[in-house]
Parts: C-alpha cells; sequence; structure tokens
C-alpha cells in the first residue's frame, strides 16, 4: 500500500488514466484523513479495509497493478520500502525516535510514557502518580526529549540500525568461520529481522528482542569459534 501511495503522491501529475484507475482500485483515496507519510505506514494501512476484497484475501488480488505500476516506477517502489525501513539499516537516522513526535508534554519520543487509559477506562483511567520527580524528569529528557541522542559513543545503543549491523557482522563472522552451530543460532533473529522490514514502521518495541539477544548471541558465536580453534591447534 505505501508503494501505490508514493506513487500517487509523488508521480500524480503524470500518471496516465489506466494507472490511475489501478491506484483507485487498490487505495481508498475518496477517504478523509489518507495520507502518505514515508516513515511510517499507519495513515495508509488503516484504510486496508475499505478495499477488503483486495487487501483481506490473496495477493493475487493486487498482483497486477502491483506489477504494472512497480515497472512503471520502479524507483518509488524501492524508495518507499528503503524509507519505510530507514531506521534499521541507517545507522544516524532520528525518525524511530520522531515519527510520532517529541517531548516530555505529550509522552512521545524515543519510547512512549503518556497514560491513554483515560480514553478506555471509566473515571479518567488510572491515575498518574510521581514520588520521584527528580529522576522521572531525567528519564523523560532521555526518553522523551529523546537526550541520548546527544550522548557521544553511547547513543548507538539505542538506535535500531547499530543491532541490525550488529547481526549482520555476526552471521558474516559465523559464515567465515563456518561454523554450522552459529549459522543454526542466528538462523531465528535473522527471519525475526526480515520479518521487520515488512512492518509499518521502525519502532523501538519491535527491535526489543534483537537488542537483548543480539549482544548474547555475538559473544556465542565469537567464543564458540574460538574454543574449537584452540581444540583443533592442541
Amino acid at each position: 500500500m505505501m508503494q501505490f501511495m508514493r506513487v500517487f503522491v509523488n508521480q500524480n501529475p503524470v500518471l496516465t488514466r489506466e494507472q490511475v484507475e489501478m491506484l483507485v482500485k487498490v487505495l481508498p483515496l475518496e477517504m478523509e484523513g489518507i495520507s502518505y507519510d514515508p516513515y511510517v505506514a499507519d495513515s495508509v494501512k488503516n484504510y486496508s479495509g475499505y478495499r477488503n476484497e483486495i487487501w483481506g484475501g490473496s495477493p493475487k488480488a493486487f498482483a497486477h497493478e502491483w506489477i504494472e505500476i512497480g515497472k512503471a516506477y520502479p524507483n518509488e517502489f524501492i524508495d518507499a520500502f528503503l524509507f519505510l525501513n530507514k531506521g534499521y539499516w541507517y545507522l544516524p537516522d532520528r525518525m524511530f525516535a520522531e515519527a510520532f513526535g517529541v517531548g516530555a508534554e505529550n509522552g512521545k519520543g524515543l519510547i512512549h510514557t503518556y497514560n491513554h487509559t483515560y480514553e478506555v477506562l471509566p473515571d479518567g483511567g488510572i491515575k498518574d502518580t510521581c514520588y520521584f520527580p527528580a529522576a522521572r524528569s531525567y528519564y523523560e529528557t532521555v526518553i522523551n526529549e529523546n537526550g541520548f541522542f546527544d550522548w557521544p559513543v553511547l547513543n548507538l545503543l539505542f538506535r535500531p540500525a547499530f543491532y541490525f549491523w550488529l547481526l549482520m557482522l555476526i552471521t558474516a563472522y559465523a559464515f567465515a568461520k563456518r561454523r554450522r552451530i552459529g549459522w543454526m543460532v542466528i538462523s531465528y533473529p535473522l527471519v525475526y529481522m526480515a520479518t521487520l522490514f515488512f512492518g509499518p514502521l521502525v519502532y523501538i518495541r519491535y527491535m526489543y528482542p534483537l537488542i537483548l539477544s543480539v549482544p548474547v548471541l555475538f559473544a556465542l558465536v565469537v567464543f564458540e569459534t574460538r574454543e574449537k580453534e584452540e581444540k583443533q591447534e592442541e
């Protein structure tokens, strides 16, 4: 949907009548609110229900349109994919922490801390009580105001792309050393990482399993390899 929407927004003046008809078939462009944000798919995918006959069934329902529009505007299709996943592969990216806004007053930023229970629970929702305002203020600066970006070197630990490239380094190391155990260990993280590239946005909570596991995998693969090399030398 994001690829179709990017083509419609960026190439609208030069689209042929046939191409417009194909885009209208797969996108509910008549709906108020549908819009294109390169970094967040919500403003497009949330309207997929209005074309449920297309998006609720087999990919065959939109395969023809996808192929034809993709052939006409391949760069837009590639850019739509890369921009949506930019935070996973581009280390200097900041949008993974800014896509929904930044600020302690609205609880946005790297991690969302706003209290939304007032919207779904009676009596104003769960009461927000803080017994350590100084500590809370500091954490809000770090994760809501994205103060971690100003930390030299340590800011890498908060970036999804850092763990992606670390996983790629582990994979390359395991293949270079031809360790089957290493391949088996990293197979699940690689598959999980691949699924993230087809997600609606780059979000720190989606990356959290890899943030916890990749450093452990790194140590496991490296030291397992060294242990076997030492035994072979003996």
